[in-house]
């Protein structure tokens, strides 16, 4: 007697995304409890140490509520979705490094911020596009560093 398994196509595939999914998913709330954790450590540092006029103030609190809220996104949309639409993906990125931009302006410990970008890329972004976003992330960095004024005040040199 000979038993011939039928198999339906693309269940292996279907599981093996399942089983990605899932073994994404616990590591989701680490890396964003670690990210807002670092939010909160850096706007209140920074709040507390900068004498920020009040208009400036409100403005570094709306770019921390807007960078936490952009964080976010990913929690309520599948990570499948960001990798089959790479161009919205990039978009979704970009907002999020300008938004960290903005907010390396007002102090240096928004550094800190960068490991929640990296995680953003590698996690949503698909094969082809982790590279570009990277080079795109690492000449963001580059730049910011090369400005003597922003390397001066990371690293406390007074001239």
């Amino acid at each position: 007697m000979i038993t011939i398994k039928v198999r339906r196509p693309g269940t292996l595939h279907r599981r093996k995304v399942l089983s990605r999914s899932l073994n994404t998913f616990r590591w989701v709330f680490l890396w964003h409890g670690l990210f807002y954790g670092a939010l909160v450590v850096v706007a209140s540092v920074t709040l507390w140490q900068e004498s920020f006029l009040w208009d400036d103030a409100a403005l570094f609190i709306v770019l921390a509520f807007l960078l936490g809220g952009w964080y976010g996104i990913c929690l309520v949309t599948d990570s499948l979705y960001w990798q089959r639409s790479p161009l919205l993906t990039q978009g979704y990125l970009a907002i999020g490094w300008g938004l960290w931009f903005v907010l390396l302006q007002f102090h240096w410990l928004s550094w800190f911020l960068l490991f929640g970008l990296c995680s953003q890329l590698y996690m949503l972004s698909s094969k082809l596009w982790k590279l570009p976003g990277l080079l795109i992330l690492t000449t963001l960095m580059s730049w910011q560093l090369m400005k003597k004024d922003s390397l001066c005040q990371a690293l406390k040199i007074h001239q």
